[in-house]
């Protein structure tokens, strides 16, 4: 799957404080995948 297209990617100010929440977040244990995995398969 394709990444966003940084020319096309905006950072809105108004947005930018929920990037300091998922710092102090635990990953979700429903994930499909370990944290830290880049997801490519073995």
């Amino acid at each position: 799957m394709a990444g966003p297209d940084p020319e096309r990617v905006s950072d809105d100010p108004r947005q930018a404080w929920i990037r300091s929440r998922w710092e102090r977040e635990a990953p979700d244990a429903r994930l499909p995948y370990p944290a830290g995995s880049d997801g490519a398969g073995a």
